[in-house]
């Protein structure tokens, strides 16, 4: 899906499960967390080259920074 502002302040997680992830179809590994009490987060998921593992890094919570800054900081953190 493509996220949105707009999505991203509407986002819920499903009643009885822990937390929910939105992935952006225009960034590859660029994630929304939403848990179920409301809070939001952004990550980047990526696989480490040496030992082949997928790890997360938070960039931000959600209600703080915007969607586009949010995508901005992935794409930093991408080039490195």
């Amino acid at each position: 899906m493509k996220l949105t502002q707009a999505f991203v302040k509407r986002a819920t997680c499903k009643e009885g499960i822990k937390k929910q992830e939105f992935y952006d179809d225009e960034l590859k590994g660029f994630i929304l967390e939403v848990r179920n009490n409301g809070r939001k987060t952004f990550f980047l998921r990526f696989t480490d080259s040496q030992t082949k593992k997928t790890s997360y890094t938070k960039i931000a919570d959600a209600t703080v920074l915007p969607l586009d800054e949010a995508k901005g900081k992935a794409i930093k953190l991408k080039r490195t």
